[in-house]
């Protein structure tokens, strides 16, 4: 038996190596002969949401509410899949990029034990809501922070918001335009994203003489500009809660470093580490569960 799964580890990671490998040849020669084609064709890989299993783990301790929110603007006529626990002063679960309402809802259990009620969503082309404007298996973070509107729009403002990944950034941006919140907890938050796109570009072989248009191209593709999801930044202006940022050392997808530096930038805020949990796992630890939600009764 442990033959087999990791037969099936190297093999999935032998046919990554093989996509990534083919990616890197298709962009080096697009950049080269028809460079708008190869911005085209980053953007529509950037946009597609990942599906390793770590986002689609289901951390429900049993089965909510289910409630269909209307969508709104370009995705009018869609639907928001919502999942709801307790009653009392409502604290949102927002997942990150590829993940799902019930990724994050390992939360719920402790926080309806302290009189809350728990809401978490999946975003559009998110786990069981409709697919969004750019159609199944493709979003944005703009898309994010519209599902989080409308979901917020239905149950009301926010005693607290605890995000995840990407989630964190759709969280303090959802607040900055409006919303409103008392505490917010954020766990693995993302990094500024010429960082993250930066990044992505070079892994998939885009010439660096493109990365503009990259960045401009996924600003018209999302609606939104792409600094609106800088974390740091958001938490300069002084106009969100004080948060609770959890991060692990260890953590393979964001180095503890942009949490370290979302802490020094945000006053009021308090940095707590662990180590060994990684992105993921992270949300189920019983620690963080308490340290989740201490931070949200205050």
């Amino acid at each position: 038996m442990a033959s087999a799964v990791i037969d099936r580890a190297w093999t999935k990671r032998a046919r990554k190596a093989v996509v990534v490998a083919g990616l890197r040849t298709y962009f080096r020669t697009t950049s080269r002969v028809a460079p708008s084609l190869a911005v085209r064709k980053a953007v529509d890989v950037w946009c597609t949401l990942p599906t390793n299993t770590g986002r689609r783990k289901d951390n429900r301790h049993e089965p909510g509410e289910r409630v269909t929110v209307p969508a709104a603007g370009l995705s009018v006529g869609r639907t928001i899949v919502a999942e709801t626990w307790g009653e009392g002063p409502v604290v949102y679960l927002v997942h990150g990029w590829g993940g799902w309402r019930g990724q994050v809802a390992s939360f719920a259990p402790q926080l309806v034990a302290e009189g809350f009620q728990v809401v978490t969503f999946d975003s559009l082309s998110h786990g069981d809501s409709d697919p969004g404007e750019h159609g199944p298996s493709r979003s944005t973070g703009g898309e994010m922070v519209d599902s989080f509107r409308q979901v917020y729009e239905h149950f009301g403002p926010a005693h607290a918001v605890v995000g995840h990944s990407l989630g964190c950034a759709s969280a303090c941006r959802t607040l900055l335009d409006g919303a409103q919140a008392e505490r917010l907890c954020l766990i693995s938050p993302n990094p500024e994203m010429a960082e993250i796109s930066g990044r992505f570009a070079r892994q998939i072989g885009l010439a660096p003489r493109l990365d503009e248009l990259f960045f401009a191209a996924n600003e018209r593709y999302a609606h939104r500009a792409m600094h609106d999801f800088d974390i740091a930044p958001m938490a300069a202006t002084g106009q969100l809660p004080g948060a609770t940022i959890i991060h692990d050392a260890l953590d393979k997808e964001v180095p503890l470093a942009v949490a370290q530096q979302i802490a020094d930038t945000w006053s009021g805020s308090t940095l707590v580490t662990t180590h060994g949990l990684g992105h993921h796992r992270i949300l189920i630890d019983p620690d963080v569960i308490t340290h989740v939600t201490k931070a949200v009764i205050g």
